[in-house]
């Protein structure tokens, strides 16, 4: 069967982006920033995803485009055998555990628009039937008509939403204090926590480690310049997470609640905020509209890992391909939200917190280790160089610079984040 390709080279950066940008961006960085002492949390963060990110971000191009397929028919291609499958079978598990959550999450920002558009939403189990059914709606339409066209739609209008309440945060009293708090690091908080959230934010706000850029790169014609997408890619995902920093901290700030709220800043705090606010209302629908986009691209990409195995390792039509793992995910993000309530839960610990547990502490970690390690290791250097050059021209000394990191900065980086999951430090 024929190979899907995106359309052109900004539909690629376009859904590249949407893949990275998520809530990743819009409801975990602010609060971590938020727990982690502002600007010294920022600018450890951007000097994790130039050194962490970037790279790993480049190995997932290069084996997914080289290889041509989805994460385990990439592997098998490159290794020419199956010894290397367990590493794409990793990314598939990976999907499927976090599409369950995921789903659960975007029908929460589903919730939150609704009620800030109508004053009522559904039960939450319909909520996130309706995410889902974002999702086929969008993936149904294929890789190019559906993926490609919707992301070069929505990524722009959610820079343009996000820009508007950008705007209007700065427009409150005191809102510099919000900007003072992101912007002017103060350098005696940055201990060796930040650190390590500003890691794992970065690995886990570019998608990596669970197969998404590298299925997103097997669509990648071979003139498209790996080097200017993953750039363009990373430095996207950076300005939303700091525009979401903009807009979030100044009114925190100015109405006077705590940037330390963790998790629930976004969905607890941020609509007593608008509610706080002149024009609040308006500004409430916009940011929960937002914040449903950012999922939305985010989810859809975790899903298209799915279908493209089955597309194209067992031969399933996309439309069948599409059923079956849409009705997983359904049973798994139905259990994951019975299980909110202490229910269904396994060692004290609900199929939620699992699933999220499982997948950022082991497998996402293992996965993207494993692509490192093969590609800086066990795959010959010159089949990399001659994929990376393919739509750039020299550029030697940034190809030796990415090997040289591949091979010991990442892997050691990774490893840091492996042993804080397992609770070393």
């Amino acid at each position: 069967m024929a190979k899907n390709k995106f359309g052109s080279k900004l539909g690629v950066v376009m859904a590249a982006a949407g893949s990275a940008v998520g809530l990743g961006n819009v409801w975990r960085f602010p609060y971590l920033a938020g727990e982690n002492g502002g600007g010294a949390f920022l600018l450890v963060y951007i000097i994790c995803v130039l050194v962490i990110g970037i790279p790993v971000m480049m190995s997932e191009f290069v084996i997914g485009r080289r290889g041509s397929g989805n994460a385990v028919g990439a592997m098998r291609s490159l290794s020419g055998g199956r010894k290397w499958d367990w590493l794409g079978a990793i990314c598939i598990l990976c999907s499927i555990l976090i599409l369950a959550f995921y789903l659960v999450v975007t029908g929460w920002c589903v919730k939150f628009f609704l009620l800030s558009l109508f004053g009522a939403a559904p039960a939450d189990w319909i909520n996130t039937l309706i995410a889902l059914g974002l999702n086929v709606l969008i993936l149904g339409l294929g890789v190019e008509k559906g993926i490609e066209k919707v992301s070069t739609v929505l990524m722009p209008l959610l820079l343009v939403l996000l820009v508007m309440l950008v705007v209007r945060s700065l427009t409150l009293p005191n809102s510099g204090e919000g900007i003072r708090f992101l912007f002017e690091p103060d350098f005696t908080k940055i201990t060796t926590d930040v650190w390590l959230a500003a890691l794992s934010q970065s690995f886990f706000t570019l998608s990596l480690g669970m197969g998404c850029m590298l299925t997103y790169a097997s669509y990648m014609k071979k003139e498209q310049n790996l080097w200017s997408t993953a750039a363009q890619v990373a430095s996207i995902d950076t300005l939303v997470a700091i525009l979401a920093g903009v807009a979030v901290f100044p009114a925190v700030f100015s109405l006077g609640f705590s940037p330390t709220e963790g998790p629930q800043l976004v969905f607890d705090v941020l609509p007593e905020v608008f509610h706080s606010m002149p024009g609040g209302s308006v500004f409430g629908v916009l940011f929960f509209l937002l914040l449903l986009i950012a999922a939305v691209t985010s989810a859809i990409s975790i899903q298209e890992i799915q279908v493209a195995y089955l597309n194209e390792q067992h031969q399933m039509s996309r439309s069948k391909a599409l059923v079956w793992t849409t009705a997983v995910a359904f049973a798994l993000a139905m259990l994951c939200s019975l299980s909110l309530d202490g229910s269904l839960s396994i060692g004290g610990r609900g199929l939620f917190d699992w699933f999220d547990y499982l997948t950022s502490k082991f497998l996402m970690p293992l996965s993207a280790i494993g692509f490192v390690l093969y590609l800086g290791w066990f795959y010959p250097t010159e089949e990399s160089r001659d994929e990376i050059k393919q739509g750039s021209e020299g550029r030697e000394w940034l190809f030796q610079t990415w090997l040289w990191t591949i091979r010991t900065v990442v892997p050691a980086g990774i490893f840091i984040i492996f042993l804080h999951g397992l609770g070393v430090f």
